[in-house]
């Protein structure tokens, strides 16, 4: 990876941005990324059959470098809710395990652990209230 330059990997002619908790600029490379992913979608006929899986898996070996873990322990979604589905099913229940999920929570964050109590896999699905 390069190092970060401020100064130049992000267009930042209007000022600067501090707001970047839910919203941040694109540093350049990735706003080249994408528009290079757009062309493609524009023409997909221009994208290898190869890309399919070598992309995800350069992906996924740089998310594992970055973050010390092993590529297979890295898997690819389309969004959280997706990641709290695959985790619900994926783990091992057993008798007294419990969820505990905020009240308001996202119901798509919800959902998979209320059909694993449905379905008898954990005791309880508890409600924080506090």
């Amino acid at each position: 990876m390069h190092e970060l330059e401020t100064r130049y990997d992000f267009d930042l002619a209007q000022g600067i941005w501090l707001n970047a908790a839910h919203q941040g600029p694109l540093p350049r490379p990735a706003l080249e990324a994408a528009e290079r992913a757009l062309a493609q979608k524009a023409a997909p006929w221009s994208i290898r059959d190869d890309d399919f899986t070598t992309v995800p898996a350069r992906l996924r070996a740089a998310i594992a470098e970055l973050i010390g873990a092993e590529q297979s322990d890295i898997i690819l979604g389309n969004s959280a809710s997706y990641g709290i589905h695959l985790l619900a099913h994926g783990l091992e229940w057993h008798s007294g395990d419990e969820v505990l999920y905020v009240e308001g929570e996202f119901p798509a964050s919800v959902f998979p652990w209320l059909a694993m109590a449905a379905r008898a896999l954990c005791d309880r699905i508890l409600l924080d209230r506090s």
